[in-house]
């Protein structure tokens, strides 16, 4: 059993991570763009 405290540690690492791959990926998509 993990407890609430683990648990929204847990989330809170996927959710950055989440939200880091979204901004890597959005801007290679905008330098892509660009470049074509």
């Amino acid at each position: 059993m993990f407890s609430e405290t683990q648990i929204g540690a847990r989330l809170a690492q996927i959710f950055n991570l989440t939200r880091k791959t979204a901004v890597v990926t959005g801007s290679a998509q905008g330098l892509s763009r660009e470049t074509v």
